[in-house]
């Protein structure tokens, strides 16, 4: 279950629609992730079938002893009625000194007798030997499937252990994500009429609508639009906010030609990205998105709808290099 809960823990925080360099590598850490569960699911199988093996093997080794101690008595007692026979031999050729002629028939029965005794210890000698070859060959199987326990036993400690490490990851980033969006709450409140600040899946999602930051079809950033930037920036910028990746995703309603649509969200989430950079924020930690009109929050079927969904949304989360890193070893 613990398994199962983190994979779709991973699946929520890398699953995203966006198609950039940073959706490609959250969808591979999340196929990879998947790979790793599947993996650790099929060692415990492993190990349950090796345990099952070993302890069938157990209990034919113990028929084995059994078996081992029986011929190891019978042996014994052959070897005492041996010693018995040899004794009543020996007795029977010192009377048959003084009876040859009676002593030749018995002697010939008893010297039967004792081949036969002998040839019944040689065969339960043999047995013994094969049997102590069999038990031998089985110890060492025993020890080899032991070995191959004991390797994939730590094999998935191993994987077990990546795996809370990663899950105190995601937990660190969830209570920072939180911290991130009551930042946001505090420090944006004036402006609260024209942005919303929300999170979903790990990730916190500072929704601007058109009206603070764009004139009607331009990509221009109005004077008020900037200042909320600014106050942004300067929270992306604080060095516990420093590592987080940015995705300025442009959206429009459905009014006008799809294309010129397109290309106007991409225009606005692209002149978002310059103010942001110029406000000091990396570069490298950003990456513009045109959605159009294909991701609205609200159906197109109203004014205010639509004023809805033209919007620019800077979305948030944890740089998960580091934990693709991770689930690549």
């Amino acid at each position: 279950m613990r398994l199962f809960f983190i994979v779709s823990i991973m699946i929520l925080l890398l699953s995203s629609c966006i198609p950039t360099r940073k959706f490609e590598e959250m969808r591979l850490a999340k196929e990879y992730w998947e790979r790793e569960a599947d993996a650790a699911d099929s060692l415990k199988q492993n190990i349950l079938r090796l345990e099952d093996e070993l302890k069938a093997d157990n209990l034919q080794l113990l028929d084995v002893y059994r078996d081992i101690e029986s011929l190891e008595a019978t042996n014994r007692n052959l070897r005492r009625s041996y010693q018995e026979l040899l004794d009543r031999y020996n007795r029977t050729i010192e009377q048959s000194q003084a009876v040859v002629s009676t002593s030749s028939f018995e002697r010939q029965q008893l010297t039967e007798s004792l081949a036969q005794k002998q040839n019944l210890l040689d065969q339960k000698e043999r047995e013994l030997r094969q049997m102590e070859a069999m038990l031998k060959q089985r110890e060492d199987r025993l020890n080899r499937t032991q070995g191959d326990m004991n390797e994939m036993q730590n094999e998935l400690y191993e994987r077990e252990e990546r795996i809370n490490q990663l899950s105190t990851q995601i937990n660190q980033d969830g209570q920072r994500m939180n911290q991130l969006k009551f930042s946001f709450d505090n420090q944006l409140n004036d402006y609260r009429s024209d942005l919303d600040v929300s999170d979903r899946a790990g990730k916190v999602y500072v929704a601007l609508s058109e009206r603070l930051l764009f004139k009607s079809g331009s990509d221009v950033i109005e004077a008020g639009g900037r200042r909320v930037i600014q106050e942004i920036a300067k929270t992306l910028n604080a060095p516990t906010n420093a590592d987080l990746s940015v995705i300025v995703e442009g959206h429009t309603d459905s009014d006008g030609a799809e294309l010129a649509n397109w290309d106007l969200s991409v225009r606005r989430a692209t002149a978002v990205v310059k103010e942001l950079v110029q406000n000091n924020v990396s570069p490298n930690r950003i990456t513009a998105s045109g959605r159009g009109m294909h991701q609205p929050i609200l159906p197109n079927t109203t004014a205010a709808n639509k004023a809805k969904n033209r919007r620019v949304e800077i979305v948030l989360s944890p740089n998960y290099d580091n934990l693709i890193g991770n689930l690549r070893r």
